[in-house]
């Protein structure tokens, strides 16, 4: 739906799509989006970003590689420097890791690399909301904290419309604070501002960022 809209106004769609990557399927063929990046590390893979293009944009685009690169060269033309084989080897890892969660919890695995993402994906997805509603729960309950962003009670904050990323604040605890609290209940988690200090204010509440946590599951 905003992918329509946004072409609709004549314009085009780049997803960043890194903190999306490890909790969904990344459909982007559905989304109609034209241009969509993650690292392959969310993935449980190699430390190396994904570029996904629309062909008929990627022909159109300028070359970022040497001049002796075509333009006509795909996928080639859009990287800066020569592959690093030894890690683009090691994206097979992720196919064997997707593969392992589909032969473990289905008897008959989908045919398809893709389909099988899917399937394992909708396994994950249901074991992260029943993770994700509890903490919400939780945490509605403690009147010194601060969730930011969809809480239990917002209309879409349930199961489908978020994923188990939280950031919170204290009442009258520096952020900095809290992970050594939590780790006396074997609870690791991190503070800061989470790649997004341009959205929050550092004098707010004299917290000195947020507490974040990113949880990455596999279907158990």
């Amino acid at each position: 739906m905003i992918a329509g809209h946004v072409h609709e106004a004549g314009a085009l769609v780049c997803v960043d799509g890194v903190a999306f990557a490890p909790h969904r399927a990344m459909e982007v063929g559905t989304w109609n989006v034209d241009f969509y990046l993650f690292s392959c590390y969310k993935l449980f893979g190699p430390h190396i970003g994904c570029f996904y293009g629309k062909r008929e944009l990627l022909r159109t685009a300028r070359g970022q590689h040497h001049y002796f690169i075509g333009e006509d060269q795909l996928p080639g033309k859009m990287n800066p420097a020569g592959p690093q084989h030894e890690i683009i080897a090691s994206l097979a890892g992720i196919a064997d890791y997707i593969d392992a969660l589909a032969e473990h919890h289905f008897k008959v695995p989908p045919d398809g690399l893709n389909q099988r993402a899917c399937a394992v994906s909708t396994l994950v997805e249901a074991r992260e909301n029943d993770i994700c509603t509890k903490v919400l729960d939780f945490l509605a309950h403690k009147s010194r904290v601060r969730l930011l962003g969809l809480t239990a009670d917002s209309s879409n904050s349930r199961p489908g419309h978020r994923v188990p990323t939280f950031a919170f604040t204290v009442e009258g605890m520096a952020s900095a604070d809290v992970p050594a609290r939590l780790e006396a209940d074997r609870t690791v988690v991190a503070s800061g501002f989470g790649g997004t200090e341009v959205f929050v204010n550092r004098d707010e509440a004299g917290t000195g960022g947020t507490r974040r946590d990113n949880w990455r599951l596999s279907a158990g």
